[in-house]
């Protein structure tokens, strides 16, 4: 799952919390979880407004004088900069457990269950966030944006609840009450999130989907999800190209591996009418089940990596197990299954561009080399290409990666789309910065228009 995806979880939960009131009443033990919650969704917006900034956490102030220095021109002229402050700022005492130490049988009541969620979500969260920062670029960081402004408000709003509960629990002036009432009273945090929301869409909020994001890294990943399924299928590329050495009877079953699981996929992806997957994942695997499992004109001196047929395993595993007559597949799974098979030739062209740097690189030897006193030899120019390398690129040329690797035409929810603001916040600016860096109104223009209605 991406930052996306966690986030918007996260604003599910919290869209839960606020339309009960069962964090007023929580007992000691869950208002301990409850700010743990508030704790990690705090650090993951002053996370998000850093990467949408650009900017380092802001220095701490106290929240009073901050308000006070804050002008309702700032907040017009500079919408995102203040809220950024304000966020920073924002009241956040450290929660008196960690998240690993909290157990699901000792959380007591469902209010707390769903803060532990909310916990959980936000580090998540944040943890992808950070890792994929650098694909956030310009209207994308606005994006970030628009989830801060969705998400600070309710933060706020589910303050004044905590702040009854912790009243009760632990008494005036108490360090936590102290904090809960300064949040409620005195930051902007909401008016400043309606401003910025209302700037962030004066145009495109583009979300970034997983596979318009870098994988995060190239190990073996646990499949247990269509989400981690599609995850999975992204890295592969990346470690097959990482390998220095690898046989050709790794890459054959690792190509029959994603054979067997297009497939399957087509076979889902029929059943729920999705027929243009369906279809270009069986065109996919017919090419490819043409390819022998173990190689008799090529072989290498040295086994290699096998570490590309043990991540495809693993995915055929997961995915055999899916009954495709059984029970629908959600939305989101569907959108997962699908970036599979479109994501399939890039799969392929590297399995292409691999077995082509090894045999000519002499890594592979053939049995049938021209002019040779050796059984095997090595490969050289005027040499017809191994049956392997000769199907792979076939294939590869018959499904080329830059024509059939497209994102799914589907909407993911995001936090801004879960939480919907009112629709008196629904009025856009005219105009809006490139990114979220830059003043609504740049200081020159404030001035020339002070000189203009003579302030």
């Amino acid at each position: 799952m991406t930052y996306r995806e966690h986030s918007a979880r996260l604003a599910q939960h919290l869209a839960r919390l606020s339309s009960t009131r069962g964090s007023r009443i929580l007992e000691p033990a869950g208002l301990e979880v409850a700010l743990l919650g508030r704790h990690e969704t705090i650090r993951l917006l002053q996370e998000a407004m850093a990467v949408a900034t650009g900017r380092d956490t802001a220095k701490k102030a106290d929240t009073i004088a901050f308000t006070a220095r804050t002008t309702l021109g700032q907040a017009m002229n500079d919408p995102v900069m203040v809220l950024h402050q304000a966020i920073d700022n924002y009241p956040n005492p450290h929660a008196g457990s960690a998240l690993m130490t909290v157990r699901s049988a000792d959380l007591g009541s469902v209010t707390a269950g769903l803060w532990h969620q909310v916990a959980r979500s936000a580090v998540l969260a944040r943890h992808d966030l950070d890792t994929d920062k650098h694909a956030y670029t310009g209207q994308y960081r606005w994006s970030i944006v628009a989830d801060v402004g969705a998400i600070a408000p309710v933060v706020q709003y589910l303050d004044h609840q905590l702040l009854a509960a912790a009243r009760r629990i632990n008494g005036a002036g108490h360090p936590v009450v102290d904090a809960l009432a300064h949040a409620t009273r005195h930051s902007p945090v909401t008016l400043l999130a309606a401003e910025v929301d209302s700037v962030a869409r004066g145009g495109r909020l583009p979300d970034l989907t997983a596979l318009q994001l870098p994988p995060v890294c190239p190990r073996p990943i646990r499949v247990t999800s269509m989400g981690t399924l599609l995850e999975a299928q992204r890295r592969l590329p990346v470690q097959i190209a990482q390998i220095e050495e690898v046989g050709p009877d790794i890459l054959a079953r690792t190509a029959l591996g994603q054979a067997r699981i297009l497939v399957r996929a087509g076979d889902l992806l029929e059943v729920h009418n999705q027929w243009r997957g369906s279809t270009l994942a069986r065109d996919l695997a017919r090419q490819l089940g043409q390819i022998q499992p173990e190689p008799s004109d090529v072989t290498s001196l040295m086994p290699g990596d096998s570490t590309p047929l043990a991540q495809t395993t693993a995915m055929w595993q997961y995915l055999r197990e899916q009954d495709a007559q059984g029970s629908q597949l959600r939305r989101q799974d569907l959108i997962a299954l699908r970036g599979l098979v479109h994501h399939s030739p890039v799969v392929i062209e590297q399995l292409s561009r691999t077995a082509d740097a090894q045999l000519t690189s002499g890594r592979w030897l053939i049995s049938y080399a021209e002019g040779s006193a050796y059984r095997w030899d090595r490969y050289r120019f005027y040499d017809d290409d191994p049956r392997l390398v000769a199907t792979l690129a076939r294939v590869r040329k018959n499904f080329p990666a830059g024509d059939l690797t497209v994102t799914p035409s589907a909407v993911i929810e995001s936090a801004r789309t879960t939480l919907a603001r009112s629709p008196r916040t629904k009025v856009a600016r005219a105009a809006r910065p490139d990114t979220p860096d830059k003043a609504v109104i740049p200081p020159p223009a404030r001035q020339a228009r002070a000189r203009t209605i003579g302030l």
